[in-house]
């Protein structure tokens, strides 16, 4: 019975290692999704700006990236 107890503990160590391994991956993965039309998401964008949500190098940012320059 011990031998089984060390065994099932053994089994949960290394299961809880393999786990954690994947907690630290330093790769990045990017979702777009364009659930609000492209149109509107520019007038949004613009809208954050003239309310002060964003500043004017923020706004051209992402501008930029939108349009994909």
């Amino acid at each position: 019975m011990r031998s089984e107890m060390g065994a099932a503990l053994r089994c949960a160590v290394v299961l809880a290692a393999l786990g954690l391994t994947a907690c630290g991956s330093s790769s990045e993965t990017t979702v777009t999704n364009r659930m609000v039309p492209p149109d509107q998401e520019l007038r949004d964008l613009q809208r954050a700006l003239q309310a002060g949500a964003i500043s004017p190098a923020e706004y051209d940012q992402q501008r930029r990236k939108f349009l994909g320059r």
